[in-house]
């Protein structure tokens, strides 16, 4: 079995994956040193209305921390405060921020994020289940971005959930403006 397939049954990749798409996910994958058949890294596909598929290369949060580790600089995180508290203190089940603090050779770094700028509306399953895991990861991640720039440019799905939230509204939106121009050109050339 090919690289190719053992991905694909491993739901790494999504189905009708084009091959340059896989070509690119591979590339950074050996780039970061990432295994995908360890969920440091993966392949998820969206479909948008005038587009059609798009590809986003995602890394795990166990992948963030793999790169931080690389670097022999990491020295840990503390447990993350949700709504400036710990999570055993937490009064309610969806907080509203999480920060979390990443160290770096000896320096502090710490990151705060809101949940209504992630979570997703519609909200999704894993948010309704686990919202102290999903904000954390996000926040986690921040943090190890501002601490470790060698993340920069990589992106977990959390944090993407809400970006192709409003994507879907944006293009939903244009395409009732669209077919509302379209349907006033229509009449208009009636008239004429």
């Amino acid at each position: 079995m090919n690289t190719y397939d053992i991905l694909l049954k491993s739901s790494t990749i999504p189905k009708n994956t084009p091959i340059s798409e896989f070509n690119l996910f591979m590339a950074k994958a050996e780039d970061y040193t990432l295994n995908p058949l360890r969920n440091e890294i993966f392949l998820l596909s969206k479909f948008t209305a005038g587009k059609g598929m798009s590809f986003f290369t995602c890394i795990g949060i166990n992948g963030a921390r793999k790169i931080a580790h690389q670097t022999n600089e990491y020295e840990g995180s503390p447990e993350p405060l949700f709504d400036g508290v710990e999570m055993k203190d937490l009064k309610s089940s969806t907080p509203k921020t999480c920060k979390t603090v990443v160290f770096r050779k000896g320096q502090r770094y710490e990151y705060t994020v809101y949940f209504d700028e992630y979570c997703p509306v519609p909200i999704t399953q894993m948010w309704i289940d686990k919202p102290l895991v999903m904000l954390a990861k996000v926040s986690e991640v921040m943090a190890l971005r501002k601490a470790f720039p060698e993340l920069n440019g990589l992106y977990i799905e959390e944090e993407l959930d809400k970006l192709h939230d409003r994507a879907s509204m944006m293009e939903s939106k244009r395409d009732k403006i669209n077919k509302s121009i379209n349907s006033g050109i229509d009449e208009l050339i009636k008239k004429i």
